[in-house]
């Protein structure tokens, strides 16, 4: 049977020296084999490409039959390796707390196992009778996220 260190390996291989990233690997029985991998700069299908050939050239299918998929993650899933945390500074983001809390905001920064938000809300303030927009710039300790993920605007 194909193992996920397997995969794992031939992905690292294959990606070390580029700013490419490994998002995810899973190997579910019968051999479907999904890889997610990301860059700071995007991938395109020629990386993908790449990438798939590799592990197929190193995995013999006279030995074991298996289906390859080569992708990046998807639009709004959460994020799973940190990496992604580092591509998405300067974009919105919603991140959801083991509090339950849902905050919305920029990314401004992502270092020491803590990320820094710039919210905007309308909120009551007092001494004005109307609710105000306020600007807080909010730090979350990685281990407080439940879930984060870009937020996509068709603006």
């Amino acid at each position: 049977m194909i193992t996920q260190e397997q995969i794992v390996k031939l992905v690292t291989d294959k990606i070390e020296g580029t700013d490419q990233f490994m998002v995810s690997v899973e190997v579910k029985p019968v051999n479907n084999i999904q890889v997610e991998v990301d860059s700071m700069s995007g991938v395109g299908v020629q990386e993908f490409m790449a990438i798939s050939r590799y592990i197929e050239g190193n995995l013999d299918r006279e030995i074991e039959d298996f289906s390859l998929r080569v992708s990046s993650p998807g639009v709004g899933e959460a994020y799973k390796v940190l990496d992604q945390y580092k591509k998405n500074v300067g974009r919105k983001v919603k991140v959801t707390t083991f509090d339950d809390r849902e905050l919305l905001g920029e990314l401004i920064s992502f270092d020491d196992g803590q990320i820094c938000l710039k919210t905007k809300e309308r909120k009551k303030v007092e001494g004005k009778k109307s609710k105000q927009v306020v600007i807080e710039d909010i730090t979350i300790r990685l281990q407080n996220i439940k879930e984060t993920n870009t937020e996509i605007s068709f603006k």
